[in-house]
């Protein structure tokens, strides 16, 4: 019955993801904020069955920031985790800085390509970044990332790209599943003798379509990661685990009742 009642406080905070909206992420972090945007339009548009997104840290206001120049993961246990992506086939796929939007021009498709960045997303003709400790080799969409001891940087720490928000990432997701990313930022204070780190800033996306043909009487939906309630046919606020290998969705509990909260 523990599991029913979590479900159902989730349920009285937070409400279903209405249209295409994407609720913005509650934030108390010190330096930097995620933030989610669409590329897509209400996951239509790219790639059949799924939604692409471009995740971003926004420098809260009132800091002693310069810049952001490192995502990473490191000892401390401060993982980096990517979920499983869809990624474009052949030679002009990307692993960091985006795509070229000359390669968009003659590829229409690579303009929904997955890959990890610091505010660099047209290629990054001029080879201002660098990654170490990453394994991009298997990043697909059967295949997550997780790397304690890895990074995508800017080669010179110095570089001052925005002064209010940097992309990190795009990502090209199932439409029909709950995701969660979790990074660690660094960057370097005003006065550039020092850095200042913000770890443990996680993005989670919700299933902004539901495709999924739940069996009559479910209450409770596992889809092969996240337990999530069945509110009206609809998916509702599942949990938040990050999972590197997905199980077979399938329902966990049936006729439960009305999950709504009416």
């Amino acid at each position: 019955m523990n599991l029913i009642h979590n479900l159902l406080q989730l349920i009285s905070i937070f409400s279903l993801t209405s249209g295409c909206v994407i609720d913005p992420i509650p934030c108390t972090n010190l330096y930097v904020c995620p933030k989610v945007t669409e590329i897509t339009t209400c996951g239509e548009g790219g790639v059949d069955g799924y939604t692409t997104y471009q995740l971003s840290v926004e420098i809260q206001p009132n800091t002693n920031i310069q810049n952001v120049y490192a995502i990473f993961g490191d000892l401390h246990g401060n993982d980096m985790y990517w979920p499983p992506v869809y990624q474009m086939d052949g030679p002009f796929n990307s692993d960091i800085g985006g795509v070229s939007p000359s390669i968009i021009t003659i590829y229409p498709e690579g303009k929904y390509d997955s890959w990890i960045t610091v505010g660099i997303i047209d290629g990054d003709p001029h080879n201002k970044l660098s990654t170490i400790g990453v394994d991009f080799n298997e990043w697909n969409t059967g295949k997550s990332i997780t790397t304690s001891n890895g990074a995508v940087f800017l080669i010179d720490p110095e570089e001052i790209l925005s002064e209010k928000e940097y992309v990190i990432a795009q990502i090209t997701l199932p439409s029909d599943e709950l995701h969660r990313m979790d990074v660690n930022v660094q960057g370097k204070t005003l006065d550039s003798t020092s850095a200042w780190t913000e770890v443990g800033i996680s993005f989670i996306i919700h299933p902004m379509v539901n495709t999924i043909n739940f069996p009559n009487g479910c209450s409770i939906w596992f889809d092969g990661c996240n337990l999530c309630p069945i509110i009206n046919g609809q998916l509702g606020m599942c949990t938040e685990k990050a999972c590197s290998f997905k199980e077979t969705p399938e329902c966990r509990l049936y006729g439960y009742g009305d999950l709504s909260g009416h």
